[in-house]
């Protein structure tokens, strides 16, 4: 399932955007998904930041599970621009960035 938008709603962005399955600022009904699955998140001079939370499943980023990874230094992060395309559980999701 692709998400061009938030459930067919744009949103204004956010300095932290969690997804996850519960109380987060997107929730998808999908078991794949853990509670608080991941996040992207707003970092000045670098941009929006996506960060897997320990999720069960992982983040993925092409062929490569995200969540895998350690993230020490700045220069590791993994940046995420508009339409670019992640996995979250067994859901590709569409990142739909709006700056206002």
């Amino acid at each position: 399932k692709n998400f061009n938008t938030i459930e067919g709603q744009k949103r204004r962005h956010k300095d932290l955007i969690t997804l996850g399955r519960k109380n987060c600022s997107v929730n998808f009904a999908d078991l794949s998904i853990s509670t608080n699955h991941c996040q992207i998140r707003w970092v000045p001079r670098l941009g929006f930041i996506l960060e897997d939370s320990q999720s069960r499943n992982g983040t993925w980023w092409g062929l490569t599970r995200f969540s895998d990874f350690r993230i020490n230094t700045p220069s590791q992060l993994l940046e995420v621009q508009e339409g670019d395309v992640f996995k979250v559980g067994k859901l590709n999701v569409t990142a739909n960035l709006i700056f206002h």
